[in-house]
């Protein structure tokens, strides 16, 4: 099936990020589909910590908002429009440097994936 109706939008909180929540909008291997979509909003001085996925890749969409994104040793600010491509096993963070919530899409393959979690979360976004 190629379209998926009422897809669930419901966000849950990361609850290893900060002032960070998920939707996971359903692509699943029972779907037929070996990749996932989520949508993260990531609110103001809200950030994703540092950590790298063993296989995984990332590749997103930036909905809303502007962030600093950390990849590896390089920096970027990103915001609504530009696409971002996170290959496996680097490090990578995203903070929320703007004045409204930033919201990503973001796609995955289905790998059975260990994140490692590279720093503490704590409650100020410029933490590294």
């Amino acid at each position: 099936m190629p379209v998926f109706k009422n897809v669930n939008r419901r966000f849950y909180p990361v609850d290893w990020a900060y002032k960070t929540q998920v939707a996971v909008l359903g692509a699943t291997r029972e779907k037929g589909f070996n990749y996932n979509m989520r949508h993260f909003k990531i609110e103001v001085d809200g950030y994703i910590p540092l950590h790298r996925h063993s296989k995984i890749f990332h590749l997103q969409y930036v909905l809303k908002g502007k962030m600093r994104l950390i990849i590896g040793d390089e920096e970027y600010i990103v915001e609504y429009g530009d696409v971002l491509y996170l290959p496996s096993g680097i490090p990578h963070k995203y903070i929320n440097i703007g004045d409204e919530p930033v919201e990503f899409l973001c796609i995955t393959p289905l790998y059975m994936d260990d994140m490692e979690l590279l720093e503490k979360v704590e409650e100020s976004p410029t933490s590294s």
